[in-house]
This record gives C-alpha cells, structure tokens and sequence, in this order.
C-alpha cells in the first residue's frame, strides 16, 4: 500500500510523518512538488503513482495572508482538494482532507461569490460533498 501525504512542511504533514511506522510506502510532497492549484499537474502525479491513500494536509492556514490573497486561499484550501478527489476518484483511490474551516471565519462571500455561485458561505467540505457525491464527511 501507498499512502501520499500533501503538504509535509506544515504542522500537520509533519505530525503525520512522523507519526509513521507501519510498512507501507510513504509518498511526502511538499507544495514545490505536488501543485494543489493546478489540475492537470496534480492528476498527473496522483495517477502516475497511484496512491492507495491520500491525505491531504496540504492548506493555505496564514490567516492573515489570507486576507489580502483570498482567491488563493479558496483555491488552495477548496480547488486543491477537489483536485486530489477527481483525480484518485478515476482509479479507485481514496482520500482523507483536513477541512480549516473552523480556522477561517472570515466572510469571503464576496470574492467567492463568482467562484462557487450556490454554494456562497458553505465550507468547502460541503462543496467537495455536493461535487462528488461524497456523504462519508466526519467532523471532529
């Protein structure tokens, strides 16, 4: 089994890194290497290793930077795990994301608004949810 973990230079990648010790192979990418923002980049690499599991620690988390980059933020944090889905979706592989929306409550209804028309003010669990039909959501 494969595991691929995005996003192995923030806090959480590295906590599941290092919280590794099975024998399955552990594929760790960091931002520089695995393009959330680019589908055709990020399909490419999932479906040329074919991961068995990919989580998805990968987030655009500066809060701050967050307010003046917030297309960014939603395409990273939103796009970025739709991306991964789509992708692992056409070989059967599976996926766990990390949602920040509990730490992002901001309104950005404005500048998604064009982005995600219906879906103004939903998390972006709820929008990878309505997209893929993907009802196995858990939040702690």
């Amino acid at each position: 089994m494969t595991i691929l973990i995005s996003g192995i230079e923030g806090q959480l990648g590295q906590a599941l890194l290092e919280s590794y010790s099975g024998d399955e192979k552990i594929l760790g990418l960091n931002r520089n290497q695995f393009n959330l923002e680019d589908f055709n980049s990020c399909r490419d690499l999932i479906l040329k290793k074919k991961p068995t599991w990919i989580i998805n620690a990968a987030a655009f988390t500066d809060v701050n930077g967050a307010e003046t980059e917030k297309e960014k933020t939603f395409k990273i944090n939103t796009f970025g795990a739709a991306n991964i889905i789509k992708a692992a979706t056409t070989y059967g592989g599976k996926v766990i994301h990390f949602d920040l929306d509990t730490q992002m409550q901001h309104d950005y209804r404005q500048v998604y608004a064009s982005i995600i028309g219906d879906f103004l003010g939903a998390s972006s669990s709820t929008i990878i949810d309505t997209e893929f039909n993907a009802y196995d959501t858990n939040r702690l």
